[in-house]
């Protein structure tokens, strides 16, 4: 009878012990939200080969609103933009960001957060083009699978040349292989300011269109878009909001 107790009482002690271990191991590996972006989009976000790190503002934006929700890390995935929405309704990952403006075809795709930033799309051109320059009747450089290529047919483009990225938009314009480009307003001035501002410039038009952008999830999954939009407000009311604005697109 001892031995059977004996027996019995070390099984048990086995089955506690493996309980800890899985116990220990889950918490270890933490709390993961998995975000897919396309880090070719300065200042919104783009990867530092020397660091190994994803850095921009919807980066910041996001671990800030991770941390508020709970997740102890946020995981990225690079994504081209063009299959974002498809990889996020394939629960691929938990969310994406990547300075997506908000639109009713997106919102059929994909559930979105309340606009966290304004942007817009404007018309740019060779550094030698003087006056008024339209879209009509142009080749468009334009980033594939972005709004600026619908804004750009919207407004008479005779052809679109897509391309993977902002800065090759305007790479496109500087060689001669587009007459203009349709981009992010934020991004293109970002490339402008850095390494363009000799080649290309913002035509003489305002603003093609004002635009709100979103963080996206799963069609089915409202329960994490109310979640960010609760820990966006807290962000916000605290200041921490205004403190990652500033710090890639300065005091407003």
């Amino acid at each position: 009878m001892k031995k059977l107790l004996l027996l019995v009482f070390c099984v048990l002690l086995a089955v506690a012990m493996a309980g800890c271990g899985n116990s220990s191991k889950e918490k270890a590996a933490g709390k993961i939200l998995k975000v897919a972006t396309d880090a070719n989009f300065p200042p919104y976000e783009y990867y530092q080969e020397k660091t190994k790190v994803h850095t921009g503002f919807d980066i910041g934006l996001m671990n800030a609103l991770a941390k508020s929700m709970g997740y102890d890390k946020v995981e990225y995935i690079n994504v081209d933009f063009k299959d974002i929405l498809t990889g996020l309704n394939e629960k691929k990952y938990d969310a994406a960001i990547a300075g997506m403006t908000i639109t009713p075809e997106r919102e059929k795709l994909a559930t979105f957060t309340e606009p966290y930033v304004a942007d817009s799309y404007r018309i740019i051109v060779a550094k030698n083009k003087n006056g008024k320059f339209l879209v009509s009747g142009k080749t468009v450089a334009v980033e594939e699978g972005s709004y600026s290529m619908e804004l750009a047919r919207q407004n008479g483009a005779a052809k679109l040349l897509p391309v993977k990225g902002v800065e090759e938009t305007l790479k496109a314009v500087s060689e001669g292989l587009a007459d203009c480009a349709v981009a992010s307003s934020v991004s293109a001035g970002f490339f402008i300011a850095h390494g363009y501002g000799d080649k290309v410039k913002f035509a003489d038009e305002k603003e093609l269109l004002t635009d709100n952008i979103g963080i996206a999830v799963a069609k089915d999954n409202k329960a994490l878009a109310e979640d960010m939009n609760k820990a966006l407000a807290e962000l916000r009311r605290s200041g921490e909001y205004k403190n990652i604005y500033s710090s890639y697109f300065g005091a407003n």
